[in-house]
């Protein structure tokens, strides 16, 4: 017989795994995999997903399927790329408004997000300046005795430059009422 697509490989695997589960209402799993060659069961991927054996909620097993783990890695990096690629831009709220909505309205939401937009970018200087200070208290710590000193110190002196710049945070949304106003320059 003449194969005409590449489904009859999965549609053998198929049967074979159907046939196992009829077997499998008689005799433990080990024994079935073990008349294989191997004590694994069997599984295949198939369309993303892998097809193996577990157990049900009964307790008796039964073909199960989980996301293949090439598919579930390539998700998992392109999330994880996707979160690098954003990690600094703020959140911001959004609205649409309907057709009937007043311009007056319009213009003070606008306006209202601008306000907040410049507060964000106030917040992401003074995180850009925080991580300068400290790459600056570590490069300035004056060699020690020991390993230990050495980092006695420089974990000294981030810290300080950190609680510098959650003070200068803290003052920042003071003065700005957390974006309600702006700054004094």
């Amino acid at each position: 017989m003449e194969e005409t697509s590449g489904l009859v490989p999965i549609s053998t695997r198929l049967k074979r795994i159907a046939g196992l589960a009829r077997q499998l209402r008689e005799r433990p799993l080990t024994t079935l995999a073990h008349h294989e060659g191997s004590y694994k069961p069997a599984t295949f991927d198939f369309l993303g997903f892998t097809i193996h054996w577990g157990k049900s909620l009964a307790g008796k097993w039964a073909v199960k399927t989980r996301t293949a783990s090439d598919r579930f890695q390539r998700a998992l990096k392109g999330i994880s790329q996707c979160c690098k690629a954003h990690r600094h831009e703020p959140l911001l709220p959004r609205w649409r408004p309907p057709p009937n909505a007043a311009p007056a309205l319009v213009a003070t939401w606008e306006a209202e997000l601008r306000a907040l937009v410049a507060h964000e970018e106030g917040h992401r200087d003074l995180a850009i300046a925080a991580g300068a200070a400290v790459a600056e208290a570590l490069e300035t710590t004056p060699p020690a005795a020991s390993a230990e000193a050495l980092d006695e110190a420089m974990m000294t002196r981030a810290e300080a430059a950190l609680a510098a710049a959650r003070e200068r945070e803290r003052a920042y949304d003071q003065a700005t009422a957390h974006g309600a106003r702006r700054p004094a320059a």
